[in-house]
């Protein structure tokens, strides 16, 4: 289920990979189908991941839902997280980042999010010009328990 906003997350995730002179193989960066909720698939991955015996220090989830499901799929199969494995979501907007689990995620900054998207509707709508249509918002850690 690949859009701009997913493929900007993991090109990020690997580019600061890169930085750090890590070299992520595509064995080590798994999508979910897309077939199923993402909190299950999420988990069902890991789950089968692990069965087969793969290792793993840490998890980057690309959404609260997948940090979720990997955090399930993980536990369940007797990873204790963060002491054997780390794991980061991405939104920190759900229940599951902010009081379920208490999953560290990489938060945005909604408002400002949302006041550049009106402002740049407001524009739109009174047909002037917009000067950039794509605006990157900087990011910052919400801690949370599995870091």
């Amino acid at each position: 289920n690949k859009t701009h906003r997913s493929e900007d997350r993991l090109n990020g995730f690997v580019a600061e990979f890169a930085a750090s002179g890590i070299m992520l193989t595509d064995e080590q960066i798994i999508a979910a189908p897309g077939l199923k909720s993402y909190v299950t698939e999420s988990q069902e991955m890991i789950t089968y991941l692990l069965s087969k015996g793969m290792e793993f220090d840490s998890i980057f989830a690309m959404s609260d839902g997948l940090a979720l499901g990997a955090f399930v799929g993980a536990q369940k199969m007797g990873v204790r997280i963060p002491e054997e494995s780390k794991l980061i979501g991405f939104d920190g907007i759900s229940a599951a980042c902010t009081e379920v689990l208490n999953i560290s995620c990489i938060q945005q900054n909604v408002k400002l999010l949302s006041r550049n998207a009106s402002e740049m509707l407001l524009a739109l709508i009174a047909r002037q010009p917009v000067a950039e249509r794509r605006i990157i918002v900087p990011t910052n850690i919400l801690p949370g328990q599995t870091l």
